[in-house]
């Protein structure tokens, strides 16, 4: 029995190690919407918003505060950006500010044939994008933003964003861990007594 409860005390102190490592969870939206650049510009030809939700539940202002998110990335898929395409991602916070994520990675080639509609793509034609993002911006309604910009180069075709996940790093709360590490004690307990075999009378 002692030594059961040892090992019971030992494995929940490297579950909480675990959980203290932290958690991440996600969020997809599913975009599916179409930029095209039809006129050589110097301004963006096209953009489209979405508004991401946060797969964070819990109150995103407390965890900030209190530093139980360590870390956010925004994983953007998209299909048929040409090599030529210059183009940008821009995050919105909900105090208004404006930050420049970066360039969607470009599928290396141009081929000027327009994306197909949907979940359906062309075999070679679909990247992956992933930004950091600060934990700060999380904080109420979160709008991303993607540009096609001109910069006097005529680019016609265009591009889909098909997919957007947010990830979300952090520190599972205290009591989920001693829970988890006190039902895994009673457990082990109970199917010790279990295959313990019966005394003789």
């Amino acid at each position: 029995m002692q030594r059961f409860v040892l090992a019971a005390v030992v494995a929940a102190v490297a579950l909480t190690g675990v959980a203290q490592g932290g958690a991440v969870v996600s969020g997809t939206q599913e975009v599916y919407r179409l930029l095209d650049n039809l006129q050589e510009t110097d301004s963006p030809t096209s953009t489209i918003q979405w508004t991401h939700e946060n797969p964070y539940t819990n109150d995103v202002a407390n965890a900030l505060a209190r530093g139980h998110i360590v870390g956010a990335t925004l994983t953007i898929v998209a299909e048929d950006v040409d090599a030529e395409e210059s183009t940008r991602i821009v995050w919105y916070d909900a105090q208004g500010g404006r930050h420049v994520l970066g360039s969607l990675l470009c599928q290396g080639f141009s081929d000027r044939k327009l994306p197909k509609p949907g979940p359906a793509f062309r075999s070679k034609h679909r990247t992956t994008t992933t930004f950091e993002i600060d934990p700060a911006w999380l904080a109420g309604r979160n709008v991303v933003q993607a540009e096609i910009l001109g910069i006097g180069l005529y680019a016609p075709g265009g591009f889909e964003i098909e997919t957007s996940t947010l990830n979300i790093a952090h520190v599972p709360a205290p009591g989920a861990v001693l829970l988890g590490g006190l039902g895994l004690a009673v457990g082990g307990l109970w199917q010790r007594r279990r295959m313990e075999p019966d005394e003789p009378a």
